[in-house]
């Protein structure tokens, strides 16, 4: 027997930590995997996970704002960028 999803709503969502996202992100993809799900809670399921894809992209988007990478150049100086702007 699956276990039930609750959906949740946006203001629900804004207080979902990023590995709670992730968690219930994971229970919606197996629930759609296993083909046990009418269309209508399929496309219910699919918005849903859409929502949070989206907020835990936006939350893993802040943190690497947050983040600097310390490059050590062949003269052995080192210089602090912020996080994905070179190529390391």
């Amino acid at each position: 027997m699956q276990e039930a999803i609750n959906l949740i709503d946006n203001r629900e969502q804004s207080k979902l930590t990023y590995e709670q996202a992730i968690s219930q992100l994971e229970k919606i993809v197996s629930r759609l995997e296993s083909g046990d799900v009418s269309l209508d809670e399929s496309v219910k399921l699919f918005q849903q996970g859409t929502e949070l894809s989206r907020f835990c992209a936006t939350q893993l988007a802040a943190v690497e704002h947050q983040i600097s990478q310390l490059i050590v150049a062949p003269d052995g100086s080192v210089t602090e960028t912020p996080f994905g702007t070179t190529d390391v």
